[in-house]
């Protein structure tokens, strides 16, 4: 289910049915504190590109969405009663930054407030949910007391002194409803709220020549102390009383910094820069635990018995870390960055393969769990196929590259050097598995015979003069459809090797597929419309004008030919009628921009992936409404 701001959704104000969003697969991990327990201890939310996704645990396909930024949720709070929800988002160019608060057990948008200037980077309930303390990202640096009930700034401050730098985090006192803490860049500061007078008053606390940048930091269960963790990578004590520092550890500090920290009944907990989870004994600092994890670990959140603890770590990994042994177990696996595309294997629905930065993952379809990882350090794959018969997955890669991997076991079947001068932008396998078809980001599309033992490359078609967007040849092999940047479109013999036909349009194409008949082809491009082409004299037969200002990356075609989804920068997912023209469903918007769409060879699913790293699938509706007797959203 999705909840959120009413005119975020495009289905409020026009006649189409929804295509049911029935699961999502993602995790911002790079949102410092961005995985937060619910008190309920029946859920945990976290951010997904421009979404908190609220996540019932143990059951995969229990979430819901909470809709209402235009930007990326850069931060999440959640009241100690567990009634409200905070989030916060990153600046869309010029404009101020929005904090929306929900009520959790309604999932409905409270309040949004507006008063920052740049991204909120942080905020923090009081302990009686009555007061909402924001923090300002760098081109802001203020923070800003709310009352909740009301929605409304009681009073805000400059974060920090003129000779300190910027202030990164802030956190309410447990049992003091009106004092709270920041710290960040050589600044630690203990502020009072007069809500009264509305007014906030803020003491230094004093380090003595210790200069420190503090990233996170925990108050104890008391109020009585303070534990900050920096970027030199100790801990540092400072005894709330007195404002003064009185301890630091332990005495190797850890690498990369520390990027989060707890408190436990088993001592400190904190998670570095490079993946380690420590648990520090409180007072002398000495490490009596120690694991070591995947990513940067940005988030520790502490069930309330103190047995576990659920971890976020910058590469998209969720673990659920057993406090007393310290085994880590994997929750959660997600891409840290966009995804450039995705391929189901033919006639095959349980399995789907998605690729980005660095790696190309394979996806258990129905579970959501990620079955096999390939790793090519500091390389992007930027497209993948499957061959016909499954045994393997053809990628290309931005260093040039052509490699193939087995599905199950993801070793490396055979790699082809210099296999384009540039990057490979688009692949496509024969259905006789005896051809593969690539094009690169120098315009050049080439046709390669695939031996048992070796590649050759038969022939190297120069006819396009921007990169090479998609791929897709006819059920016969004999022939090819790409799609490129430049605005044209080559249907290429690939038996003599020469164009066949050639269809221009005024526009950066997106992406180009062959009707399932394979006498016309649909296309996508920049100019926000859905061309259709005879593909035996290229000529255009119509065009659909999409509606709104943005354009569509992707298209894919139902195998029956009477259906086709777009999705792009509208973040929407649209089902539309071929002969028609007309929209029969569409989705609610999605976190992120849509690169790619898929639809399952059952033809029951359409997956999309998206520019911040989510994958989305969306049931099928049964029986798509006529156009113009679909069912009102509300």
């Amino acid at each position: 289910r999705v909840h959120g701001d009413p005119h975020l959704f495009f289905m409020a104000a026009s006649r189409v049915s929804e295509l049911e969003l029935d699961r999502s697969i993602g995790f911002t991990g790079s949102v410092r504190s961005g995985l937060v327990l619910h008190p309920d201890e029946r859920h945990i939310l976290y951010p997904l590109g421009a979404t908190v996704v609220v996540r019932e645990l143990g059951v995969a396909k229990q979430q819901e969405f909470l809709q209402g930024h235009s930007a990326a949720v850069s931060c999440i709070a959640v009241s100690k009663c567990g009634r409200f929800v905070a989030s916060g988002q990153r600046r869309v160019l010029s404009t101020k930054a929005d904090i929306c608060v929900w009520d959790f057990s309604t999932r409905t948008l409270l309040h949004r407030l507006v008063l920052h200037k740049a991204d909120i980077r942080e905020l923090a309930f009081s302990p009686e949910s009555r007061y909402l303390v924001s923090l300002g990202g760098d081109d802001d640096n203020a923070i800003v007391v709310w009352d909740v009930a009301r929605g409304e700034a009681i009073c805000g401050s400059p974060a920090s002194m003129g000779s300190s730098g910027l202030t990164y985090c802030v956190r309410f006192f447990n049992r003091d409803e009106t004092r709270f803490v920041t710290a960040g860049q050589q600044t630690l500061r203990l502020w009072t709220l007069d809500a009264r007078a509305r007014k906030v008053r803020a003491e230094e606390c004093r380090l003595g020549q210790i200069k420190r940048v503090i990233e996170t930091l925990a108050v104890d269960a008391n109020d009585e102390g303070l534990y900050c963790g920096t970027t030199t990578g100790d801990v540092l004590f400072v005894n709330v009383a007195t404002l003064l520092f009185q301890s630091s550890g332990p005495k190797k500090p850890f690498s990369l910094g520390i990027t989060s920290l707890a408190l436990s009944p088993h001592g400190i907990l904190v998670g570095t820069g490079e993946g380690k989870m420590a648990i520090l004994q409180r007072g002398t600092f000495k490490i009596v635990g120690l694991t070591e994890l995947a990513g940067s670990i940005d988030t520790i959140a502490v069930d309330r018995p103190a047995r576990f603890a659920y971890v976020g770590t910058g590469e998209s990994n969720i673990y659920l870390v057993d406090l007393e042994s310290l085994e880590a177990e994997l929750r959660s696996t997600g891409h840290p960055g966009a995804i450039r595309d995705i391929a189901f294997p033919h006639g095959f629905s349980e399995v789907f393969a998605t690729c980005g930065d660095g790696d190309i993952r394979v996806w258990n379809a129905r579970r959501s769990l990620e079955l096999v990882r390939i790793v090519v350090p500091n390389v992007e794959c930027l497209c993948i196929a499957f061959s016909h018969d499954g045994g393997a997955i053809l990628s290309g890669w931005a260093d040039g590259r052509i490699r193939a991997f087995g599905p199950e076991t993801g070793t490396q079947l055979f790699v082809i050097n210099s296999a384009h001068t540039e990057a490979v932008t688009a692949i496509a396998a024969s259905s006789d598995g005896k051809r593969m078809v690539s094009g690169g980001s120098d315009g050049q599309v080439r046709v390669w015979r695939l031996l048992r033992e070796s590649q050759q490359m038969e022939a190297a078609l120069k006819e396009h003069r921007g990169p090479i967007v998609s791929i897709q040849m006819r059920s016969n092999d004999l022939e090819a459809l790409t799609a490129s940047s430049d605005g044209s479109c080559i249907v290429w013999d690939l038996t003599r090797m020469i164009r066949l036909q050639v269809m221009f349009a005024p526009t950066l194409f997106r992406q180009a597929v062959f009707h399932p008949h394979e006498a016309q082809a649909l296309t996508c491009g920049t100019d926000r419309k859905i061309g259709f082409w005879d593909v035996f004299d290229g000529s255009a037969i119509r065009e659909i004008e999409l509606p709104g200002p943005a354009h569509a990356n992707s298209v894919a075609v139902f195998a029956d030919g009477e259906r086709f989804v777009t999705g792009g920068e509208d973040r929407v997912v649209q089902l539309w009628s071929y002969d028609d023209g007309e929209t029969l469903a569409q989705s609610v918007r999605l976190t992120g921009n849509i690169l790619k769409l898929a639809i399952s060879p059952d033809q029951q699913e359409i997956v999309a992936v998206c520019d911040d790293g989510g994958i989305f699938v969306l049931a099928v509706p049964a029986e798509s409404p006529m156009p113009g007797q679909a069912a009102e959203y509300f």
